[in-house]
């Protein structure tokens, strides 16, 4: 049980740290060469 508290843990701490870097994700190169036409392609 410690193991998959643990685990959900690190993936909260992993989001939370994108959600906090979400500046520099959209001035990322990759961000945005981005095919604009196509933001939402994968549901």
């Amino acid at each position: 049980m410690s193991t998959t508290a643990s685990e959900l843990n690190t993936a909260m701490s992993n989001l939370q740290n994108g959600i906090n870097d979400e500046a520099a994700t959209k001035a990322a190169q990759k961000y945005t060469d981005a095919d604009r036409d196509k933001p939402n392609c994968i549901q």
